[in-house]
């Protein structure tokens, strides 16, 4: 039933033009959240945890908010196999921090990226694809694993390589760097017991280790990487300076590489509060 409904979703949607189904998610957003409040409760409570001393009008706001970021994502992301490089390209306005993507990628060199689930983060992957740059992205599978094939048809169309974080990715990972791809590892999950616990603001949060494991074992930085919407129809793409893996012993490494990145999400989702994935329990792990 979720196969076939996501099936009608995407084949309604896709008949109507992106900018005319961005208008109608933005303005729908409001009153969807009052009357399907997916998850509200689990937002509500991750931006009290962010943000202890925000007035209420200002959680409300940033609740409304992440709401119509998300459906203007589904939007967007519903219309990829009808968009062109063209069409990503006026999508994408502008590219900050570009030195930093050329200067690793020269030469055809493999590279390392991590990103959250800031913005549109599909919209990313599938521009830079789309202009011929050999990617691949660890994706957690959807419980459903019709509608996980369906997004990862979608993906796969654009360019991406998409590799399964519950199919022992490390052969795989270390396949793709080989092969000199970039590997995309979006790293800001709870990890549970598979994680170490690192500040995110101000509170213990379960971090996978696998990008700073790989950076380790491939002597290779990690570059961050955000997209952030600037406008109803526009983003630009922020590239900041790469996290290079000192050298110490081997706890202490993750530890540092996985901190720095999260201080750095950190700041770009203070900068951009409304454009965060807070659906999901971030804190939900927390030491014994």
């Amino acid at each position: 039933m979720e196969y076939w409904g996501a099936l009608l979703f995407l084949s309604l949607f896709r008949l109507i033009p992106l900018r005319l189904a961005l208008q109608i998610a933005s303005q729908a957003a409001p009153v969807l959240s009052l009357i399907f409040p997916v998850r509200k409760k689990v937002i509500r409570q991750n931006l009290r945890t962010a943000f202890p001393e925000a007035p209420l009008p200002f959680i409300r706001s940033l609740i409304n908010e992440t709401y119509r970021n998300f459906l203007l994502f589904v939007m967007e992301f519903v219309h990829f196999p009808n968009s062109t490089l063209t069409d990503l390209s006026k999508q994408i306005t502008a590219i900050e921090g570009e030195e930093y993507f050329k200067e690793l990628l020269g030469g055809g060199k493999s590279l390392l990226i991590i990103t959250a689930h800031l913005g549109n983060w599909e919209l990313m992957g599938a521009y830079f694809a789309s202009k011929g740059i050999k990617i691949s992205v660890l994706a957690k599978p959807i419980h459903n694993p019709y509608v996980d094939r369906v997004v990862n048809r979608i993906r796969m169309d654009k360019g991406l390589s998409v590799i399964s974080t519950r199919e022992s990715p490390l052969r795989s990972v270390l396949k793709a760097l080989k092969e000199r791809r970039c590997v995309a590892f979006l790293a800001d999950q709870d990890a549970r017991k598979a994680g170490i616990f690192v500040d995110f603001f101000g509170k213990p949060a379960s971090t996978f280790t696998g990008p700073a494991l790989f950076s380790l074992r491939s002597r290779l930085p990690l570059l961050p990487a955000f997209i952030l919407r600037t406008g109803l129809f526009t983003h630009k793409v922020v590239f900041l300076p790469p996290i290079y893996p000192r050298e110490k012993d081997r706890d202490s490494a993750i530890f540092e590489i996985t901190e720095q990145y999260h201080r750095i999400l950190e700041g770009m989702i203070r900068k951009y509060p409304g454009q965060y994935f807070w659906f999901h329990r971030r804190w939900k792990s927390q030491p014994s």
